[in-house]
């Protein structure tokens, strides 16, 4: 199920607040203006956005697998009688699925949070791998042109360059200097400098005028480190309190949408708590399934709440004063129809 946000004809001429959109603009010209001491001073607001992108990646796949939902009906095993322990819906659903799990059949339940877990352990034995090759696509990544050139690619190449190197490291002396002589032969250096060099001429390479270190500069940025990482470690903190929260049960879902609003700068700055809550409320709002379900449990909670304040405790009946100051006395009630016909009488003729 698709949970982007949806694109309507306000978001196109601009008359939204829809983030997922507004966030990708570039940002107003008059935060495009600071001064040099904002700009050497880490905020509160990157504070928080370094808080979530720590939350996000590597860290995110230690994460549990399982999230905090609506509590499931108590189930009680047929044999023992024991209460079981209800089987939390899995962090990977979407939020209407996730509203939908107390109907699911235990069973399904059970294996669907298994098959999560191993794939989760999966994903965390292959977390090394996967980032060794990350970083090697990364690094063959400039040389894709000259590999597409000599009709080969980065793993062959790399098998040649490392054959070669051994042949280099293990080879006799006779192996060595034919590897050598194809190498100048095939690459073609300049003769001269081959002779100088095999003579112990040192190559004359010009070495960069080195600057002396302004201390202050030094000193500057490392206080400015420290206290940019005292921030960042305040935001993980309060962050993961929020987390924690039952109320925020869906901070998982609306997590990228709260990044993108604080980067948009939909919220202001204030209170980690205050920023966190509001990102949030507006993250919900913007969420289509979210909002849905919020809506959905407000509508199922009215009557309950509108009978509670309708509902009026009956006070006791106090008699009113009469004119003149006089308080009323209380009749005796009529024994038949005629004793009440003579007093309504009397009461009339008296008035």
């Amino acid at each position: 199920m698709d949970d982007t946000i949806n694109h309507s004809e306000e978001l196109e001429n601009g008359t939204t607040t829809n983030v997922a959109e507004v966030a990708e603009q570039e940002a107003p010209a008059t935060e495009a203006v600071e001064s040099t001491a904002t700009e050497t001073k880490s905020t509160l607001r990157d504070a928080v956005l370094k808080a979530f992108e720590k939350t996000s990646g590597t860290e995110a796949e230690a994460a549990p697998v399982v999230a905090p939902t609506t509590e499931p009906a108590k189930e009680v095993d047929p044999i023992t009688g024991r209460e079981l322990e209800p089987i939390r819906a899995p962090s990977t659903m979407t939020p209407l699925l996730r509203e939908k799990w107390g109907n699911v059949p235990r069973e399904m339940q059970k294996f669907w949070v298994d098959r999560e877990r191993n794939m989760q352990i999966k994903m965390q034995d292959t977390a090394e791998e996967r980032k060794l090759a990350k970083e090697f696509q990364q690094a063959v990544a400039p040389y894709e042109a000259m590999f597409k050139q000599h009709n080969t690619n980065a793993v062959a190449h790399t098998k040649e360059l490392l054959n070669l190197d051994h042949q280099l490291r293990s080879g006799t002396p006779a192996e060595k200097a034919q590897i050598i002589h194809s190498l100048i032969t095939h690459f073609n250096p300049d003769v001269q400098t081959l002779v100088a060099l095999a003579k112990g001429a040192p190559m004359q390479a010009a070495q960069p005028a080195q600057q002396a270190p302004n201390v202050q500069e030094v000193v500057r940025q490392e206080f400015a480190a420290r206290e940019e990482a005292e921030q960042v470690a305040a935001a993980q903190r309060e962050m993961a309190a929020f987390q924690a929260d039952p109320k925020n049960e869906f901070f998982d879902d609306l997590k990228p949408i709260m990044l993108q609003a604080i980067q948009a700068g939909f919220i202001p700055d204030g209170p980690l708590n205050e920023v966190f809550r509001k990102a949030y409320d507006f993250a919900a709002d913007q969420h289509q399934e979210i909002k849905q379900i919020l809506a959905g449990r407000a509508a199922a909670t009215a009557p309950v709440q509108a009978a509670t304040q309708t509902a009026k405790p009956i006070q006791s009946v106090k008699p009113s004063l009469a004119s003149g100051g006089r308080s009323t006395q209380s009749q005796a009630r009529p024994k038949s129809l005629r004793d009440a016909v003579n007093m309504a009488y009397d009461k009339h003729t008296k008035d």
